[in-house]
């Protein structure tokens, strides 16, 4: 089997020369090019065609965001970010997924850091996930499809509770379903994303860029309110009670902590049929089975678009079980939780 082709994109030689030794310690993995900056990892992705880039989120000239952009239009690869922990380094790196960068993971900051073996494995196990997902040419956003109503118009208690859940490719799909939301919401918002663990607070404030609603991380006990966006912190299940949030340190579930399916399991045994549960792109099934037991209890379930996810994984793991009531881009997601929930009185 032939290896898995990788450019390395990182303006400091020290750096650059960390990920190489990481990557090539697989034996899977081989780097077969090296940019120190945006314009050169264009013209690299276009010479070499690797199968992977690693992109560093500042460069000279052009940043990571639009290198990943240029790439995604004239040489479409795999993208993975691949970010130091600033906020506002995290944030660049989840807008990348809106120009077709596939997910973002912690820059290991070498080895003396007590956290480097787990940073170099979870970059390593990245590269070798995402070498695996179709390429998407990026020109212009995704073709806009029309939507898909697979049930009858949903009868029965208004939703009075959301629950969103993703993983690889996710964070643009949740930033475009809450851009659509206004500041009256009439439900809270209930959102579980695997992703590095360092990157949640970073998460958090991207998200809370989308539009009008307030997006916080979830906290034990605190009461739920419309509007508001409760994001899963890091290894923790988010759930919830009557009216409330609920925290988890139950193992993890699916190799997963947050866990989509916990989310969803514990909404449909809270609200049932008083419930919205969305799968947006990632990779896997993490979530299905918890729709099912939602879908069971007469809630709804919608899932994004095989059109426009990145990673279609998720959402189709959904489609398949044949629980799903609403194959949606991101957006018209957004205007259909409008919808079904509607607006504070």
């Amino acid at each position: 089997m032939s290896p898995i082709r990788v450019l390395v994109v990182d303006d400091s030689p020290t750096s650059r020369a960390l990920l190489v030794a990481v990557l090539e310690r697989a034996p899977d993995i081989q780097v077969v090019g090296q940019a120190a900056s945006g314009r050169e990892a264009v013209q690299l992705a276009q010479a070499l065609r690797p199968d992977v880039v690693s992109m560093d989120v500042q460069l000279p000239d052009l940043d990571g965001y639009e290198a990943t952009k240029l790439i995604m239009t004239y040489a479409p690869t795999r993208v993975i970010m691949v970010s130091g922990e600033r906020v506002e380094d995290v944030q660049r790196a989840l807008a990348a997924q809106g120009v077709g960068a596939l997910a973002a993971v912690a820059k290991p900051v070498g080895p003396a850091s007590p956290r480097f073996e787990a940073e170099a494995r979870a970059l390593v196990e990245m590269v070798q996930i995402m070498s695996q997902v179709e390429v998407v040419r990026r020109v212009a956003p995704p073709r806009r499809a029309p939507g898909r109503r697979l049930t009858p118009a949903r009868k029965g208690p208004k939703p009075s509770l959301v629950a969103l859940a993703a993983s690889a490719g996710g964070p643009a799909s949740l930033h475009a379903v809450l851009a659509r939301l206004p500041r009256d919401f009439a439900a809270p918002l209930l959102v579980v994303q695997h992703i590095a663990r360092d990157f949640v607070d970073g998460l958090v404030e991207w998200l809370g860029t989308a539009g009008p609603c307030r997006v916080k991380m979830a906290q034990a006990r605190e009461p739920l309110l419309p509007g508001v966006v409760y994001v899963a912190p890091s290894d923790l299940h988010l759930s919830v009670a009557r009216g409330q949030v609920a925290l988890k340190d139950t193992p993890p579930q699916g190799g997963f902590r947050p866990a989509a399916d916990v989310l969803f399991a514990g909404v449909a045994d809270v609200y049932g049929a008083e419930a919205v549960g969305v799968v947006l792109s990632g990779m896997g099934s993490d979530g299905a089975n918890g729709l099912y037991k939602l879908a069971r209890a007469g809630g709804t379930v919608v899932a994004q678009s095989e059109a426009s996810s990145p990673v279609f994984g998720m959402p189709q793991a959904a489609i398949e079980a044949g629980i799903v009531s609403y194959i949606l881009e991101p957006d018209a997601i957004g205007l259909l939780l409008v919808e079904l929930v509607g607006r504070l009185a």
